[in-house]
């Protein structure tokens, strides 16, 4: 039900953005009336990517996983938001763990994953500021773990316990649904997923993920 609505809304809304953009695009219009075409645009977009992630969420995505290495996923989310990050004047760093064992994932679902957290990271901290990614193997659990740590303004308690409620956001134009998405996906991995936050100190997230040990599902 969910998807078969979305597909309909989708389908709407992509009507009201091109037509909205042919007017733009076609006609000499006076300047109200332009700011009013580029608000309908703007939101048409915004709820496209609400709708996107919604998809994601009422139907699991399909995933391929299969051996791999988490740097590279995170070199990829790195090379991704390095020119956003030397913008905003926020710095970033990556301490990776040279020999990782191999885990079973799906690259482009667990970028996904990284990059929400990264951004949220982004917006949270000041010009001047600070995120580093690091990532190391614990043997006691049989996991490679990777931490997302900076030094922005942190979360409210409160707010700790409702970030990955589907629609709960503090930002202005925040969906909500990023996290949410994000730690499914990482559920999707078989990985576990920690926030740690103080309020004007920062925030650290950890995700571990399991090793891949070669063995298949039922092996004894």
């Amino acid at each position: 039900l969910a998807a078969g609505t979305a597909h309909n809304i989708k389908n709407s809304l992509s009507n009201i953005k091109a037509v909205a953009q042919f007017c733009l695009d076609r006609y000499e219009i006076d300047e109200p009336l332009r700011k009013s075409l580029k608000v309908i645009v703007k939101n048409s977009k915004k709820a496209n990517r609400t709708v996107n992630v919604l998809l994601n969420l009422a139907k699991p995505p399909e995933t391929a996983l299969a051996p791999g290495t988490v740097n590279r996923v995170v070199h990829m989310a790195h090379n991704l938001v390095k020119p956003i990050f030397l913008k905003q004047g926020v710095r970033l760093s990556k301490r990776l763990h040279r020999k990782l064992p191999m885990v079973m994932l799906d690259e482009d679902l667990l970028e996904e994953a990284f990059l929400n957290f990264i951004l949220n990271a982004m917006d949270a901290v000041p010009r001047g500021g600070r995120l580093s990614i690091t990532t190391y193997h614990d043997p006691k659990s049989a996991e490679v773990v990777i931490c997302f740590v900076d030094s922005g303004c942190g979360i409210p308690k409160n707010n700790l316990k409702k970030i990955f409620t589907p629609f709960f956001t503090t930002k202005k134009d925040g969906t909500g649904l990023g996290l949410t998405l994000a730690k499914h996906i990482i559920e999707l991995h078989s990985g576990t997923l920690q926030v740690e936050s103080k309020p004007g100190y920062g925030t650290e997230v950890t995700v571990s993920l399991p090793i891949h040990t070669g063995k298949k599902p039922g092996d004894e």
